[in-house]
Order: C-alpha cells, then structure tokens, then sequence
C-alpha cells in the first residue's frame, strides 16, 4: 500500500526487533505462526509436515518477496487472488488479532466486503476498495478516515449509490463502522441503508461530516443478495464521501 502511495501513514512503527512474533510452530490441534514469520522460512519449515502449506507459499512473489514478507502481511492485504487467504480459508484457519483495547478471533469466513465482487452505482467516480471515493477517477481515494481513525479495510462510496452483492443464502449477519470520510472536512450528510433480498434489515439516521462514526450491525441470515445503499438525506450530494469502514459478512 505504501509502495503504490495509497497509504501515507505520518508515524511507522518497526516491530522486527519483538522477538515473540515471529514464532512459528504447533499449539495443541492448530498451527500458530506470528505476525513477523516470513513467508521463507515458513515454507522451508513446513516442507516436511505441512506440504501444502509450502506449495502455496512457492507461488507467492518470488524468492526475494518471500523472505522478506510475512504470512500476516499478505493475510492482512486479503487480496482475493492471493494464495495465503485462499489458504487460510480453505483450512478453515482463525487470525488473532490484538491491540491496547484488547483480543479478538477472526475466522476466515468471516468475510471482508471489500475483498468480493459486486455491482455498484455510485453518485462520484467509482465506488473504492480499501480507500475513501476521492474523486472522479478509479483509485484515486485515500486511506479511509473516520474522525482521525484509519481503516485499512472497507468501501469508499458516495450518495446517491447502491453496492450489491450476492450472498448465496449462505451468510449470517453483516457489519460496519460507517461515517462521512475525514477528506470532506464537516460536509456531507447521507443515509445508510442495508438491504437483503430487497427488505430493509438495518439503516441510520442522518450522518453529517460531524458526526461520530456508527457502527452498524444487520442480521442477513438466509439472504441471496445484499445491497449496501447511500442516500443524499434530501440536501443534495455535495461532498458525501460515505465509508463503509471494516465491513465485513460473516457467513456459515
């Protein structure tokens, strides 16, 4: 993200020197690897046991990508034409994730929106994977902002506009963080409204460039088709920049 400048963070952190994430080996039924295993010594050390492990590893990059890179890199990234996701999913493998505020364990089916395909209709430009709308052009967003939080995941959309994607029947429950992006300063004012199968399953007030961020939580069991629509709140769409900031499904 940084080497394409779609990131341009004003602090970096450099963790390569804490020692106990980069540790790699087996904890009761699971295969446990931190956050600083790179992607080479990974695949040398899973020849033996872990073959497949080490097969999809051999088609990430090349030599010098590899062992540099790590396997939370690419996972964290979640492209969806990359092989360690694709992995983690098919093994039905878990990322933990910590922080100040504390633990959490994401399953890897627990979708991130940004990563499926959809149709979109939005009010300016193209509707943007992991950056906010910007302007007219396709990938010229920012990193999503939502009062001074960044997002490394999500949809950038703007008022009027309507993301539709299919479910297959197969999903739970959906979640975001939503809000008017930091780039508008304290314009725009939008609706959110979330919808399966053309029914209403959850939607906010009136969200201004000053309002808080809210976190929106819709209950999407049984659904074929999702639409994640943007309204204009009746003012005009003037500078409504909407996030769908971590937007996630989460699916059986």
């Amino acid at each position: 993200m940084m080497n394409f400048r779609l990131a341009r963070p004003a602090v970096v952190v450099d963790i390569n020197r804490i020692g106990e994430l980069d540790r790699v080996g087996e904890e009761a039924d699971a295969l446990v690897m931190g956050a600083l295993a790179r992607q080479r010594a990974v695949e040398r050390w899973a020849r033996a046991e872990f073959p497949l492990l080490a097969t999809a590893l051999r088609h990430v990059g090349h030599d010098a990508i590899r062992t540099r890179g790590t396997i939370a890199g690419s996972l964290a990234h979640a492209d969806p034409a990359a092989e360690l996701p694709a992995l983690l999913l098919c093994l039905d493998g878990h990322v933990r994730a910590r922080s100040a505020r504390g633990e959490r364990t994401i399953a890897a089916r627990d979708l991130f929106v940004s990563a499926l395909p959809f149709q979109a209709t939005n009010g300016w430009g193209p509707v943007e994977r992991d950056t906010s709308n910007g302007e007219q052009a396709a990938g010229d967003g920012r990193p999503i902002a939502l009062d001074g939080t960044m997002y490394a995941r999500g949809l950038g959309a703007h008022a009027p506009g309507d993301v539709t994607m299919y479910l297959g029947h197969n999903c739970t429950s959906f979640t975001a963080v939503v809000g008017i992006d930091d780039e508008a300063g304290a314009s725009g004012s939008v609706r959110y409204h979330v919808l399966v199968d053309n029914r209403e399953v959850a939607s906010t007030d009136i969200v201004t460039g000053t309002s808080a961020p809210v976190s929106l939580t819709a209950d999407i069991t049984g659904g074929d088709w999702l639409d994640l629509v943007v309204d204009e709140a009746g003012d005009g769409n003037g500078l409504d920049h909407a996030d769908w900031a971590d937007a996630m499904i989460h699916c059986n």
